[in-house]
């Protein structure tokens, strides 16, 4: 087995976990500020980082079943590393499965985020919507004008 590399694919690994937990944090800014551009461009980082990082794990992949390990998690690769690996394995498993988790809560935060942005939107236009629908005439009486032109479009 190639120690040397699989460390270097895990390192590389743990690189791009730190990253991922940067561009949620510039995730969750943009969606607190409404910024869509923003939000575009850490969303697009986003993509690419996880593509790159699902080829390095299909490479960590390959590279296990090159040596009839069959993909095996890192936890039992650490059972078998020789020990000047194993020790490198264990505290980069220990910032994966960290950075992972931290990840996770960012994720479900930036989520809830979004969800309350869709409901402040969704009150707004139906606040829009009843206001342009039902109002008062010049002579003082209610009237009912029917859809609003918002209203009809959505």
């Amino acid at each position: 087995m190639d120690w040397e590399k699989l460390l270097g694919i895990l390192k590389e690994q743990s690189q791009m976990l730190e990253t991922l937990l940067e561009l949620h944090e510039q995730e969750r800014i943009a969606l607190c500020r409404l910024d869509t551009a923003m939000l575009e461009e850490v969303v697009a980082k986003k993509e690419l980082l996880f593509s790159q990082f699902k080829k390095l794990e299909q490479g960590r992949i390959e590279l296990c079943k090159t040596e009839n390990l069959d993909a095996k998690p890192l936890k039992n690769l650490i059972e078998i590393a020789p020990r000047e690996f194993s020790n490198k394995f264990a505290q980069l498993r220990k910032e994966l499965k960290k950075n992972a988790e931290k990840l996770d809560s960012k994720s479900k935060m930036n989520n809830s985020l979004i969800i309350n942005a869709q409901l402040q939107t969704d009150m707004l236009i139906n606040i829009i919507a009843y206001a342009s629908t039902e109002t008062y005439n010049p002579d003082g009486k209610f009237e009912n004008r029917g859809l609003s032109t918002m209203t009809r479009t959505i």
